[in-house]
């Protein structure tokens, strides 16, 4: 499954798949379509947070080489 979303669109909708495997009765085949799509929700979230971790990782090695300078 292709995730195209933004973080905070894949989180929300990792929210409601959460609360509906919670809240709801759902047939054994629909929890684990759920959980499938929540995995696959928590890995795309997972990558964006990496990407952005080394991206303030790499400006904060420039702002520690710039200030030496």
């Amino acid at each position: 499954m292709e995730v195209n979303l933004s973080f905070e669109d894949a989180l929300a909708r990792l929210e409601t798949v959460v609360q509906t495997m919670e809240n709801e009765e759902t047939s054994l085949e629909m929890s684990i379509s759920l959980y499938k799509e929540g995995v696959t929700l928590s890995k795309h979230c997972n990558e964006i947070l990496g990407r952005f971790e080394a991206e303030v990782t790499v400006l904060q090695e420039g702002d520690n080489n710039s200030s030496h300078a």
